[in-house]
């Protein structure tokens, strides 16, 4: 909890001048925001090592796309009316009315999502809460925001418990949204926050990431010539989900958890799948589907509700 106060007292090496370069480089208006868990599975930071890390398009790739969702950074596009207001400094006022300072105000963050279908987005988003999380935004002119912490380049963290998420539906005279707020982590001193400049990335733009879709299965028959099964996204309506189309290479069809050849895999129509066996399996076998390779990240699907779902061979 460092921000309670900023006082720095010693030999005077820690006061600081207020010069201002010409040009000066600000922040800009939030523009996407990022959560992520403030530390990977081995506990070591879930940011950026300043030193160590090339920030390129295979960096930004193994973030956004990362196999451990724990270790994933979450993009939310397209945020609207970003607010990050501080609270008023807490202090005590004696009989005399001199007034001391006992701590920095909490900032509190709300921010708002465009969206036709907002419950499921704050179911998404209500899943979070639980979590060790902080946040990151990327601004109008592309540059990443966040705290330095050394040589790390780290999320704002998360007050725990107080992330709030509200779907308004549409109205005659309101579009539907989903509204998020939440308030810094006393830890999350505001003289820590930082950015990296757009211009410090190698060739590559964070415009360039992308939000990753959750896919369910639902197999259709599975003989022991052939699989059929559907892919679908969580967005639709209750019998009309949106079809997760365009993966007919990159997934696996195992029997009894061994990737059985295909001579043939299709997508049928949107989003159904055949896969047609090279050689006719035995009757009674468990047949499941997962991405290539066990890669379960693939063309900006996330394939990981995949595992477990099963069906036997007719």
């Amino acid at each position: 909890m460092n921000n309670i106060a900023t006082c720095s007292c010693g030999d005077g090496s820690s006061i600081s001048n207020y010069g201002l370069a010409n040009c000066l480089k600000g922040l800009d208006v939030a523009e996407d925001v990022i959560f992520m868990e403030m530390t990977k599975v081995d506990g070591s930071s879930n940011g950026i090592n300043l030193s160590t890390d090339v920030l390129d398009q295979t960096f930004f790739d193994s973030k956004f796309g990362a196999v451990d969702a724990r270790e994933r950074w979450l993009i939310a596009k397209n945020v609207e009316d970003f607010q990050s207001t501080p609270a008023d400094a807490n202090t005590f006022t004696f009989p005399s009315g001199r007034i001391i300072k006992l701590s920095e105000g909490i900032r509190e963050v709300v921010m708002t999502f465009p969206i036709d279908d907002p419950y499921k987005l704050k179911a998404k988003m209500d899943a979070m809460d639980c979590r060790n999380l902080g946040v990151m935004y990327k601004d109008r002119t592309g540059s990443l925001v966040g705290e330095c912490s050394g040589d790390n380049f780290i999320p704002r963290k998360i007050a725990n418990g107080s992330l709030d998420v509200k779907a308004f539906d549409k109205t005659d005279t309101e579009a539907a949204r989903v509204e998020v707020s939440f308030q810094y982590d006393r830890s999350a001193a505001d003289r820590d926050v930082d950015f990296i400049e757009e211009s410090s990335f190698i060739d590559y733009s964070l415009d360039e990431a992308e939000a990753l879709n959750d896919v369910n299965i639902e197999f259709v028959s599975t003989t022991t010539t052939a699989a059929t099964y559907k892919l679908y996204l969580d967005w639709g309506g209750a019998k009309s989900r949106t079809p997760a189309g365009g993966l007919e290479a990159n997934l696996d069809v195992t029997a009894d958890d061994v990737v059985e050849p295909t001579s043939s895999q299709t997508e049928t129509v949107a989003g159904t799948y055949v896969s047609t066996y090279s050689t006719p399996l035995s009757g009674g076998e468990v047949i499941q589907v997962r991405g290539i390779g066990g890669v379960y990240v693939q063309l900006s699907y996330d394939l990981k509700r995949l595992i477990g779902k099963t069906s036997l061979t007719a």
